[in-house]
């Protein structure tokens, strides 16, 4: 992928304080659906057209992108204003909000990044002898609940999306337990993964770690997934096992270009709509049985079955996906003969969309 100057920014630190995104904003604006609305920050409050899922923001010349606030719903609704920190300040950045629901207005801030300083150099040191290397320690594991207090180190954040983990930290999270992210991505250069620390103190409130803008994001990858990710502070790991729950199928993901190396090169979802199987039999006057669909990333537009006739695929209905999956049920049978169907999820600016292979329905 192009790495455009909004990428070398990243690495640039501020020279103005970084707006900080605290819980009192939740009290403050309303608006006409009774939810709140986010704050106007630097770059005043900005309303979508045509409910994306995704939005792409660019700081003005010669600034980074701080932070941000992005709203899709009602606050009632759970999808009120969200106020996240950039870690790494970027001249762009693909915002969300964390329900996944349309966006529909949000606003930013931004500061000027300070120029890289120039190091001193460094005296040749006298060498010394090569120490023998330490005992390997044990991999560090978040405390269990605490007999002093009530926090729950069980908690989950929300999932890593294709451009960044955006992690909410709890409130009473104890200090000194949210200083590191490690995020391993599969990419078509290698697995890599990319840790964040710090080193002043530790995070709290939203955070949003966008992988292409770490110093380790592989130049020139075109395709990767999310298999792992460890959040200090909490004992669950997305993509690992926990309290006997699923294990989450890693996020894949593409880089999409328009030709343009001046532009932001959008990473997408790549979708998957699994569980329609490929043919059945029914008598005349009978549908063929329900499916149960799973749908891995599936972007804001509902299913849409179809129907084959003649070389033609028609829709026959929509179905909604929930929480990632569907129910399809099929049409009668009205006259004998063979009949195919098939599932199509449309493709937008955030997700590839999937199309499954036919299904064969043979009517006696």
């Amino acid at each position: 992928m192009r790495r455009t100057a909004a990428l070398t920014a990243a690495a640039l630190a501020l020279t103005v304080p970084v707006l900080g995104f605290s819980a009192a904003y939740a009290d403050q604006g309303s608006d006409d659906n009774g939810g709140k609305v986010c704050l106007p920050l630097n770059s005043g409050k900005i309303d979508t057209q045509g409910d994306p899922q995704t939005v792409t923001i660019k700081a003005p010349s010669g600034m980074v992108i701080t932070g941000y606030c992005v709203k899709a719903g009602s606050d009632k609704q759970g999808n009120g204003p969200e106020y996240v920190e950039v870690v790494k300040p970027v001249e762009t950045i693909v915002i969300r909000h964390s329900s996944d629901k349309a966006v529909s207005h949000y606003s930013f801030s931004y500061g000027k990044p300070a120029a890289t300083p120039t190091p001193e150099p460094t005296p040749t040191p006298e060498p010394t002898p090569t120490p023998e290397p330490p005992a390997e320690l044990p991999p560090v594991v978040n405390p269990p609940t605490s007999t002093t207090d009530n926090f729950d180190w069980n908690w989950k954040y929300a999932a890593p999306s294709c451009d960044a983990l955006t992690v909410a930290y709890p409130s009473d999270i104890p200090s000194g337990q949210s200083n590191d992210v490690n995020i391993r991505l599969s990419t078509d250069k290698g697995e890599v993964t990319l840790n964040y620390h710090n080193n002043e103190t530790t995070w709290s409130g939203t955070q949003g770690f966008t992988y292409s803008q770490h110093a380790r994001w592989p130049a020139g990858v075109t395709a990767y997934a999310v298999v792992w990710v460890q959040v200090a502070g909490s004992n669950y790991h997305f993509g690992e096992s926990f309290h006997n729950a699923p294990i989450e199928s890693p996020v894949k993901c593409r880089i999409t270009s328009d030709g343009n190396a001046e532009t932001y090169d959008v990473p997408v979802g790549v979708s998957d709509v699994a569980g329609l199987r490929t043919s059945t039999t029914v008598a005349k006057g009978r549908a063929a049985a329900p499916a149960v669909i799973s749908v891995v990333q599936p972007g804001l537009a509902p299913l849409t079955l179809q129907k084959l006739s003649g070389s033609t695929w028609t829709a026959v209905k929509t179905v909604a996906v929930t929480d990632g999956s569907a129910k399809v049920t099929f049409p009668k049978q009205t006259r004998k003969g063979t009949f195919k169907y098939r599932l199509v999820l449309p493709g937008s600016e955030s997700v590839t969309g999937d199309t499954t292979a036919p299904l064969t329905v043979r009517v006696r």
